[in-house]
């Protein structure tokens, strides 16, 4: 025996130097910042009033969202239970009933809503009418089994105060970071904004520039349940309940593999891991599309297993049945279902081709695919006319699909071919020791790498594990050849955790003397995964002081949201616009919080106004193209454009390129058919109406939206830096400005604006050369034949020069042509003035102020003329 147990003794000390190695080395890579957590956490509540009506007031509606969000747990349990009673009886324990019903309910819930919005009566009213009352007929029915449904457990025995204890903070993080708003990119920008856009569309329709409404969309069939109730927390309540779920299946796959506490390590190892608790409680789809495979290869492993091996034959095709529909609901989720059905596929060719059972699973294998993913493939057939838009577009010729959008499809969702395969150990150690996600915030879990050397012990129990090692290795190979999105792995982390539980479980039974000391290492490192998850929290920002009511919603996401100013603009613009306007943003990262229809043509996303500009032949045609698509409004943010210049300097291809034509008609276009609308809110924001201005001329933003590459590009040569990137966080000077309006005015011929805006910055210097600066105001007029720009110029020569009674008829035609230019009425009031006309001075000062509210230089002249008004 001696031999055996010096084996056994090296075994195990080399088991635990390959553990403290891998935490040492995740300490030192991804360190621990005690005191700066301590500071990003004390932070938001120094800057919070501690307001004991607000406090209360944010604590009740967090109570309504979780009321909420437990009566449509209720709900889905209860449909997915008469719908599994119908398909299969079984001997299912009482935590697999439990997450088949979640599936089964809120596929069907799911389809339900897809059917109304393809039957255009997709109301928010309607989605909670029908949910208040068939929750109330399943608690009228039997409201004792309706409630008890949502405890999955028979009981829990045998868990630690230490895991316990984990467990309650895991939980409390979760709640916080669900309970506040939404931040995270792909969410705020397809997959919750989509659904709120039908359900303000009150059906499907092709949402102009996005190129996700193209997308299989059940997923977000799911989230509108939640999202009707007008609090995007309720719709991700669900993602939770998924990645619970997800952890509950492991639990039953484990128990069935293995023991019982094989199942809990397995769920443990899942459900601690900072990377997925961060996604399940933010609005992303993978959510569902991974507890969905989960649930179906897992069901498939413990039928190659034979932990069924007792059922019926008609149990097992029952069994088979729930397999392919959980597979084929992922096709109506996300396109890289196809990689965890070919799992499936696989499987049957290899184990079940000979079989009785082989037919009817290959038919149902590709009958429920068809089913799920019949109706998106008809969508954007009848959209684009690419049944997988946006792939495949060298065999389907789908419209608006130009270069811009072939290089984002590229970053996006890159082809890595053998080259993945063999950056394969860059890859593992980028995911467990870089951040691979590169979000600050998203750190993954040590237990599948740590626990994973244990697969190589001598197993005391056979256990066939092909399927698994097969649903692992074929979506895991698939990842490294195209996308890296680490979220789009869900199903292969939590197999993996499988996997690492099965070993984990054989080391305490073949190391028995050392169990206390091998049981320890899976506690200390959930512990660090949720000190890591309260770290991550805080870099996000912190939600802590919104979960607990000292911070409002726009407190907390003035702190996220850009641009400045992004809270306050929505609010104003949710008050004022019609509710059925659709607006065209520019510049500003999303239209979420925004409760109107909108695209936003920035960053990556497909260049919509560019593609308008290229298909019109002058500004008429160019208006009628907003008209067809029912855009009233463009919102536009100067800051934000310039930023986005740099960020897409990458791509090697310019969003917006202009040939000289189009260039002509679209600045004609936006003299001629837009009227900018006052806004409360400067840092660059603009509005403006788009409408016929007859006789009238619009006053231009600081750029011409879609220009700003030119100006950024001279500014750049000018202060002799390389690439854009190079001016990012750099000051620059009014003269470098100066220059580049002056070289655009130069190098484009066809382009006016640039013309008036070097006079104007040539008239702003000590001592002007009027004659200089009329000439290019000359040539500006010339271009654009923008006669109001050209009398106020002429004006403001005759201003300086204190020639005031000359220059008020210039500007009073000036503001007649273009009543919103505030320059003009500003002018007009120190002309007024200067001519002794204190009233009408008082009284332009006061419409200057009216289209400007956000000046501070404004509202003062307009005080001080008051102060002299009174004292005449």
């Amino acid at each position: 025996m001696q031999p055996t147990q010096s084996y056994t003794s090296k075994g195990f000390w080399l088991f635990y130097f390959w553990f403290l190695l891998c935490v040492v080395l995740y300490l030192f890579k991804i360190p621990l910042n005690v005191f700066t957590d301590f500071q990003n956490l004390a932070a938001p509540f120094q800057n919070s009033s501690w307001n004991w009506n607000q406090i209360f007031k944010i604590l009740g509606s967090h109570l309504l969202v979780v009321f909420i969000s437990l009566a449509y747990l209720i709900l889905f349990l209860a449909s997915g239970e008469a719908i599994l009673k119908v398909i299969f009886v079984s001997r299912f324990t009482t935590i697999e009933r439990w997450v088949w019903s979640l599936a089964l309910g809120l596929a069907f819930w799911g389809l339900f809503a897809e059917s109304l919005a393809l039957t255009d009566i997709f109301y928010p009213n309607l989605l909670r009418i029908f949910s208040a009352a068939s929750l109330l007929l399943f608690l009228v029915k039997d409201r004792f089994r309706a409630l008890r449904r949502c405890w999955p457990f028979e009981k829990i025995s045998g868990v630690s105060w230490p895991w316990k204890m984990v467990l309650g903070v895991f939980l409390i993080l979760t709640l916080s970071n669900l309970l506040a708003p939404e931040m995270s990119w792909d969410a705020i920008t397809y997959q919750l904004v989509l659904p709120r856009y039908y359900l303000l569309h009150h059906s499907f329709y092709s949402v102009p520039g996005i190129v996700p409404a193209q997308y299989p969309s059940l997923g977000e069939m799911f989230f509108s349940w939640g999202l009707a109730w007008g609090d995007d927390s309720v719709a991700r309540f669900f993602c939770f309940w998924a990645h619970l779920a997800t952890s509950l299946t492991l639990m039953t796959l484990g128990a069935r593999l293995g023991s019982e506490r094989t199942g809990w390590y397995a769920a443990a190892f899942y459900v601690f891991f900072p990377y997925l608790n961060i996604y399940s409680t933010r609005g992303y789809v993978d959510l569902f599309a991974g507890f969905y495979v989960v649930l179906g290869l897992g069901l498939l492993i413990l039928l190659d297993s034979e932990s069924f091996n007792q059922e019926s034959d008609a149990a097992k095709k029952g069994l088979f049945l729930l397999v392919c529909l959980a597979l084929g609901v992922v096709w109506g989720i996300k396109y890289n279902a196809i990689m965890y059905w070919l799992v499936a596929l696989v499987v049957l060719l290899w184990k079940l081709s000979k079989k009785k059972e082989g037919f009817f699973f290959l038919a149902s294998l590709f009958l429920f695919p068809a089913f799920f993913f019949g109706p998106w493939v008809l969508k954007s057939w009848e959209y684009v006319h690419n049944p997988v838009y946006p792939y495949l577009t060298n065999w389907f010729h789908s419209f608006n699909w130009n270069e811009f959008d072939q290089r984002v499809s590229i970053i996006k969702f890159p082809i890595e071919g053998l080259r993945g395969i063999v950056r394969l150990p860059q890859v593992l150690w980028g995911i467990f020791f870089e951040r691979y996600s590169g979000a600050p915030n998203e750190e993954v879990g040590l237990a599948t790498l740590v626990f994973s050397p244990l697969l190589l012990m001598k197993r005391t129990r056979k256990i066939s594990t092909v399927v698994l090692w097969l649903a692992i290795g074929i979506p895991f190979s698939f990842w490294l050849v195209t996308s890296h999105q680490l979220r789009l792995m869900i199903p292969v982390i939590a197999f993996s955790s499988l996997a690492a539980s099965l070993g984990f479980e054989q080391a305490l039974r073949t190391w028995n003397r050392q169990a206390k000391w091998i049981a320890l290492t899976p506690l200390i490192l959930v512990w660090l995964a949720a000190f890591y998850l309260f770290q991550g929290l805080l870099e996000q920002p912190n939600p802590f002081a919104h979960f607990l009511g000292f911070q409002t919603r726009d407190q907390f996401l003035n702190q996220i949201m850009r641009p400045v100013g992004y809270v306050d603009l929505n609010h104003y613009l949710n008050q004022t616009l019609p509710v059925k306007t659709k607006v065209l943003i520019l510049g500003q990262q999303n239209g979420y919080y925004l409760q109107r229809e909108s695209v936003f043509d920035f960053d990556y996303t497909h260049p919509l106004l560019k593609e308008w500009v290229d298909k019109s032949n002058n500004p008429e045609e160019l208006y009628r193209w907003f008209l067809k698509n029912d855009f009233d409004y463009l919102l536009y943010n100067s800051n934000a454009m310039m930023g986005s210049v740099v960020r897409t300097e990458e791509l090697g291809s310019e969003r917006y390129f202009w040939t000289p034509a189009q260039l002509k008609n679209y600045e004609l276009f936006f003299l001629k058919y837009t009227r900018k609308v006052p806004l409360p809110i400067g840092n660059g924001y603009s509005l403006y109406r788009i409408l016929p201005r007859g006789k009238e001329f619009s006053t231009f933003p600081e750029f011409l939206p879609g220009t700003e590459k030119y100006y950024l590009d001279d500014m750049v040569q000018l202060m002799g830096y390389k690439k854009a990137s190079d001016i990012v966080g750099r000051s620059v000077p009014p003269e470098i400005y100066a220059k580049a309006y002056n070289a655009i005015a130069m190098n484009y011929s066809e382009f006016g604006y640039p013309c008036f805006q070097s006079a104007l910055a040539d008239l702003a210097k000590d001592h002007p050369d009027a004659h200089e600066v009329l000439e290019k105001g000359r040539a500006g007029f010339a271009r654009n034949g923008d006669e109001a720009s050209w009398l106020a110029l002429q004006a403001d020569v005759l201003l300086i020069k204190g020639r005031s009674r000359a220059a008020v008829p210039l500007l009073e035609k000036a503001q007649l042509l273009s009543p919103e230019k505030d320059d003009v009425a500003r002018n007009l009031s120190v002309a007024y003035y200067n001519e002794h006309h204190i009233d009408k001075a008082v009284q332009e000062a006061e419409t200057a102020v009216a289209l400007a509210p956000y000046s501070d230089d404004y509202r003062k002249l307009l005080s001080q003329l008051k102060s002299l008004q009174l004292r005449h």
